[in-house]
C-alpha cells in the first residue's frame, strides 16, 4: 500500500471520530451504567475500517492492473507474433516471386539461345548444301568438258589422214607382196631444226700429264687415221643394216 492511500485513510477516520468526541466533551449525551459511552468502540458494531476498504480497493485495483497488464502483454505478444510471422510470410513471398522471375528469365534467355543455335544450324547446312551444289556444278561442268575434248580428239583421230605405205614391201605405196631391199619406211617424225655436231675441246691438263708420265719421245708427224667407209653388202640377211670397213 502506497503512502499517500495510508494518508487519505487516516483522514478519514479522523473525519469521522471528530463529532463523537465532540459530543462527549459537551454532555448531551449520558454515560451508560458500565462507565462507557454509547458511541465507544466496544458499543460499536464491528464494520469493516477505512484502512481494510482501501487495501480491499488496492488489492483490486493492483488484480484490475495486473489483469490489464497481463492482457496488454499477452495482446502485445500476439502481436509481435503475428507481426514476425506477416514478416516472414512476405519475405518468403518475396523470395518465391524472385525465383519465379529468375526462373522466367532463365526459360526466355533459353528460348533465345535455342532459337539462335537453330538459326545457326540452318544457316550452315544452307552454306553446306550451296557449296555441295556447287562442288558438283563443277564436276559435271569439267566432264562435259573433258567429253567434249576426248570426242573431239577421236573424231580428229578417225577423220586425220594417214601416210603414204613406203615401207618393207609397199614401195610407193603399193604392195609388191615381199619386202624390198632398197626401201625404208617413212618416218614417224622429222625433226625440222637439223642436228649439229656440240664441239667439245680436249682437256689441257690430261695432254700435259700424258707427255710428263711418257718416256719415249713423242714424234711430231701425227699418225693419219684411216679413213671410215661404210657400206650396205647386198647379201647381208640384215638389210638396212650398215657396217663399218677400215681402210
Amino acid at each position: 500500500m502506497s503512502s499517500g492511500a495510508r494518508t487519505r485513510g487516516r483522514r478519514r477516520r479522523a473525519a469521522r471520530l471528530s463529532p463523537l468526541s465532540s459530543a462527549s466533551s459537551e454532555g448531551e449525551e449520558p454515560l451508560s451504567p458500565s462507565g462507557c459511552s454509547p458511541l465507544s468502540p466496544a458499543s460499536r458494531p464491528s464494520s469493516p475500517s477505512g484502512e481494510e476498504e482501501e487495501e480491499e480497493r488496492a488489492a483490486a485495483s493492483r488484480s484490475r492492473r495486473g489483469d490489464s497488464y497481463g492482457i496488454e502483454h499477452l495482446s502485445k505478444e500476439r502481436r509481435e507474433r503475428e507481426r514476425k510471422l506477416s514478416k516472414e510470410m512476405a519475405e518468403k513471398a518475396t523470395k518465391e516471386l524472385e525465383k519465379m522471375q529468375l526462373q522466367e528469365k532463365a526459360e526466355v534467355k533459353y528460348k533465345e539461345w535455342l532459337k539462335k543455335k537453330r538459326a545457326e544450324e540452318a544457316e550452315k547446312k544452307k552454306k553446306e548444301k550451296e557449296k555441295e551444289k556447287e562442288r558438283e556444278a563443277e564436276l559435271q561442268e569439267k566432264k562435259a568438258r573433258s567429253e567434249k575434248i576426248f570426242k573431239e580428239w577421236l573424231h580428229n583421230a578417225r577423220n586425220k589422214p594417214r601416210p603414204a605405205l613406203n615401207g618393207y614391201g609397199y614401195p610407193r605405196g603399193k604392195s609388191t607382196g615381199y619386202a624390198g631391199g632398197n626401201s625404208y619406211p617413212a618416218p614417224a617424225y622429222c625433226n625440222p631444226i637439223p642436228w649439229k655436231p656440240v664441239h667439245v675441246p680436249p682437256p689441257k691438263e690430261d695432254n700435259i700429264l700424258t707427255t710428263r708420265k711418257s718416256k719415249r719421245p713423242v714424234s711430231c708427224q701425227s699418225h693419219a687415221s684411216s679413213p671410215m667407209v661404210i657400206y650396205k653388202p647386198k647379201n647381208n640377211p640384215c638389210i638396212g643394216s650398215l657396217c663399218r670397213k677400215q681402210l
